[in-house]
């Protein structure tokens, strides 16, 4: 009788086994895909695990991108180095003795042009018709306005990013050439 029933329980097995995966098989669903998101533009669609191997063209482009964000980067601190140049060269020029001495204005302020066209450039400015609308009486009081311009030149360029095109930096850095030119050109006159 054992025998008996041990061969019934493994035929009920072996023949219910396959139906019962048949019918698993049939409910289970795949798995939902995960929702579309958008993602930043700034992530890479090389981050999906299959998307690897990367091609070769999108490694190449990735390089390309950070090398020219490292380069935008460095001519952005460059800029706000030269802000601080312009303003240390500036500040002793607002004094009235210095201006007596005559202690290279014309250099100092062909280097102030230099340097403000320098963060023109970075900033995407270019070569535009400007005119002094009142121009300074004396050298100490356009260099007072140099000085004032390049401070706010160094803030605006601290507070901003890289990627930032900024018309205030520009009209400021046009303004400090204007004034720098002008000065020399009084500079020059006895």
């Amino acid at each position: 009788m054992i025998r008996w029933f041990m061969l019934c329980c493994c035929i009920a097995t072996f023949a219910v086994s396959p139906c019962w995966a048949l019918q698993t098989q049939s409910t289970q669903q795949p798995p939902p895909d995960p929702p579309v998101t958008s993602k930043p533009k700034d992530q890479n669609k090389a981050d999906k695990p299959s998307d690897w191997p990367r091609s070769p063209e999108a490694l190449e482009y990735e390089v390309q991108y950070k090398a020219a964000v490292a380069q935008r980067q460095a001519e952005r601190r460059k800029a706000v180095e030269a802000a601080e140049q312009i303003v240390t060269l500036a500040r002793p020029l607002t004094r009235a003795d210095a201006i007596h001495a005559q202690t290279n204005i014309k250099a100092n302020l062909e280097k102030i042009t230099k340097l403000a066209k320098r963060i023109r450039a970075f900033s995407g400015g270019d070569d535009a018709d400007h005119t002094l609308e009142a121009p300074p009486q004396t050298v100490s009081e356009g260099a007072a306005r140099i000085v004032a311009l390049a401070e706010n030149l160094k803030r605006g360029l601290e507070k901003f990013d890289h990627r930032v095109i900024s018309v205030t930096i520009i009209n400021d850095s046009n303004m400090i050439i204007l004034l720098s030119e002008y000065l020399r050109q009084q500079a020059r006159q006895p």
